[in-house]
């Protein structure tokens, strides 16, 4: 499996968090990256689709009545498999010793 873009890789985790629509996925993808990656609907709607095509995400009905007019997606079996896979490639790359004495170099300045 290629490595996954990180946006990618950010919204398999926040749906591995919970079931969410569109804009809830968007929010907290922009909240667990500290605001570096802030989804425009449409591109965050493409890549639900590649996602959906991939097998990784799929369409559920939303959590109460209130919300059942926005879609909601969720995760898939095949999608968890996914993002453990780049979350074993991530942390490996990460517990690298040269890769590690990098990152808290970068803390230090």
């Amino acid at each position: 499996m290629q490595p996954l873009p990180p946006h990618m890789f950010l919204v398999l985790l926040v749906l591995n968090e919970q079931p969410s629509h569109g804009y809830g996925i968007k929010k907290r993808v922009a909240v667990r990256s500290g605001g570096a990656v802030d989804l425009d609907a449409g591109g965050l709607y493409r890549l639900i689709a590649r996602l959906e095509e991939r097998g990784w995400v799929e369409a559920v009905a939303g959590p109460d009545a209130e919300d059942a007019r926005r879609k909601h997606y969720a995760l898939s079996p095949l999608g968890r498999e996914a993002l453990a896979a780049e979350a074993r490639r991530v942390s490996q790359l990460a517990s690298e010793p040269d890769v590690a004495a990098l990152a808290a170099e970068g803390r230090a300045g």
